[in-house]
């Protein structure tokens, strides 16, 4: 059985669908409400999943809003990140030993940076619970796709949903292709939307024009 892969109709409508700003957050709401897909290995009964946990890899802008909607849903929602945050309904963890054990789902959205590179690997997927799912949004760097496969054919892991990968467009020869655990969309999660990002761009432009520090400015020491 082929990896389940989003065409035609549905990716049309996905793509009005994230013409929202952080759209990410309700893309991911959406994913965790879905049914798996048919056949996918231990994933019967997941849409209970709503009364599991959730860990957020990640409590940026785009996480701490994904993290507060799947809040408001009823998720038991865990967050790391590297300082410790306050979000109302968010565990918020510094530690991903801790983290990790509680949950049943594992969401990346990661900046990739040295420190975070490889951070889907085989001793943290192990942490998880059995048969958890992982969901990465974020880069394909974070995956170590070697120990992703491994622990979805031990049976441990129990459906991967990539968005994201090492190398894009994913090479016809990757076994990610083929796995019936693995779903895989075109790097689709996120599309900039126009209308909301010129305001942005004419923003900081502005303010430069005033002498002021721009928005959204990226922290070399932080690698993002």
């Amino acid at each position: 059985m082929r990896a389940q892969v989003r065409v035609g109709e549905d990716q049309r409508a996905d793509r009005v669908r994230h013409r929202r700003p952080l759209e990410r957050g309700a893309r991911l709401v959406e994913l965790l409400l879905q049914p798996p897909p048919l056949g996918a290995p231990g994933l019967r009964g997941a849409p209970r999943l709503l009364l599991r946990g959730v860990a957020r890899l990640g409590l940026g802008e785009l996480g701490s809003d994904a993290a507060r909607k799947l809040a408001a849903l009823g998720f038991r929602v865990a967050g790391y990140s590297r300082r410790p945050k306050q979000l109302a309904g968010v565990q918020s963890f510094t530690d991903l030993d801790a983290m990790l054990p509680l949950c049943n789902a594992l969401v990346c959205l990661l900046p990739l940076t040295p420190s975070t590179r490889g951070i889907v690997n085989g001793k943290n997927l192990a942490l998880l619970k059995p048969h958890s799912c992982v969901i990465n949004v974020a880069r394909g760097g974070h995956v170590v796709v070697g120990d992703l496969l491994k622990s979805l054919d031990s049976g441990h892991l129990g459906h991967a949903y990539l968005d994201v990968f090492d190398s894009e467009p994913l090479p016809p020869a990757s076994p990610l292709w083929k796995h019936p655990g693995v779903t895989i969309t075109p790097h689709s999660a996120a599309l900039t939307e126009p209308r909301t990002a010129i305001a942005k761009i004419v923003e900081n432009v502005e303010r430069v024009r005033r002498g002021e520090t721009p928005l959204y400015l990226v922290d070399f020491d932080a690698g993002y």
